[in-house]
């Protein structure tokens, strides 16, 4: 048994406090669905139904049978939820999930089982506020299909449903990330969503100001309406400017530079940590920018499918849930690239992914912490894989053209709004 259910007596007014809860939380999702989804009522109540089913069945059956993996961190985790431990020197943990994680812990009055109901309904909020982002993104020129089939995918996504019923802090990372994309997505260049989202992201996950000023800097080339080949000119303008100026970001804030020396240092001193687990990385030797280059792909293919042994010789079968969930990606993946042909307009949103990817790849240097910090990745190829002809791009149909297009038109989507 969990170190945390060790005073949970499971009986008949906790399973009833645990039912209130629920009803209480349909209703609230039920309330936000109204404001994120595409109006779908009758599916959006079986679909809450049913997630929030799965969530008290499996809750109760890991109380009794303890089959949900058990984090190293968890126990840092629940010493910082009930404040046995008030600081520690990572702001992610002391300002991002002490202050959020006590909120919530207090609103379930110091019941562990009702908090991590919370826990998993704002992982449920923050898929949600994902899928508006990409609403915002198509411009509502989305079926009510794709919609469904998101949702679908999403509840049976095994990391989603694991981290969903855990003490760690990616519930409440998916929130902020996907508040940081319905800002990033709008087409105002700065907004409230864009400046709440980059914070929280921030502080739940410091490495990621480098992601956000990466991507914004992309959105500040392309939302206007100069002429493609003056963004091309401004792409190749941009790149070094980026470079220095992320190096100089991940200097100051993150001890970092954004060089193959630097880099080699960190992953190296990283995997020191972990060193006998059996899940560290390999040890690296990255003199130039070629020797990371090389390194890539199989830094990319063993981050989106950890834990099988792609740089690391491990016995993946004996972490059975990654490892299901290794074959869900594999299948999310295989999906994305059949789809691809319809995917041609949804560029910007491509490129957000594949940032998510390669900045997260270099900086990973155990097994399975690939499986947590792919999750976001993951959820956002989702929406892609049933997008049809029928979709527009962003603001337009030009794939290049990612924020403005200068030609008007009319069009009907598929929510029956008219757009101009």
């Amino acid at each position: 048994m969990k170190p945390y259910y060790e005073n949970i007596n499971l009986d008949f007014f906790q399973v009833f406090f645990m039912i209130v809860y629920l009803v209480i939380f349909f209703f609230l999702l039920m309330f936000i669905a109204r404001k994120l989804l595409l109006k779908d009522d009758k599916f959006n109540r079986y679909y809450f139904i049913g997630v929030l089913s799965m969530y008290f069945v499996l809750i109760i059956g890991d109380i009794k049978f303890d089959y949900i993996p058990l984090f190293p961190d968890t126990q840092l985790y629940y010493d910082l939820l009930i404040g046995k431990i008030k600081t520690v020197p990572s702001i992610e943990l002391t300002i991002g999930f002490g202050l959020f994680s006590r909120l919530f812990y207090f609103l379930s009055c110091g019941n562990i089982i009702n908090y991590i109901l919370f826990n998993s309904i704002i992982n449920q909020i923050g898929i949600l506020l994902l899928w508006k982002s990409f609403r915002i993104y198509k411009k509502d020129e989305i079926s009510i299909k794709n919609q469904r089939l998101f949702l679908i995918f999403s509840a049976i996504y095994p990391v989603s449903i694991i981290y969903s019923l855990t003490l760690l802090r990616e519930s409440y990372f998916i929130l902020a990330f996907s508040i940081f994309l319905i800002g990033i997505m709008k087409k105002s260049k700065i907004n409230i969503f864009l400046v709440l989202g980059t914070t929280l992201v921030i502080i739940f996950r410091t490495k990621y100001v480098i992601f956000c000023l990466m991507i914004y800097a992309i959105k500040l080339l392309y939302c206007n309406t100069i002429k493609l080949k003056y963004k091309a000119i401004g792409t190749i303008l941009l790149i070094p400017i980026m470079y220095f100026g992320l190096n100089y970001v991940a200097v100051r804030y993150l001890n970092i530079g954004i060089s193959p020396a630097e880099l080699d240092d960190f992953r190296n001193s990283q995997r020191e940590i972990y060193l006998n687990s059996g899940m560290e990385y390999p040890y690296v030797v990255w003199n130039t920018w070629l020797d990371v280059f090389k390194a890539y792909p199989l830094l990319i293919a063993q981050f989106l499918l950890s834990p099988l042994p792609i740089l690391v010789d491990y016995d993946f079968l004996n972490s059975l849930a990654y490892t299901i969930d290794a074959f869900y990606v594999i299948i999310v993946l295989v999906l994305f690239l059949f789809n691809i042909r319809n995917n041609y307009k949804n560029l910007f949103w491509i490129v957000t992914i594949l940032s998510i990817i390669v900045l997260s790849s270099i900086f990973e240097y155990f097994l399975t912490g690939g499986v947590r910090h792919r999750y976001v990745a993951i959820l956002m190829f989702i929406p892609l894989l049933f997008s049809d002809k029928k979709e527009k791009g962003l603001y337009g149909n030009r794939s290049f053209n990612f924020f403005t297009s200068k030609r008007k038109y009319k069009t009907i989507n598929f929510t029956g709004k008219k757009y101009k």
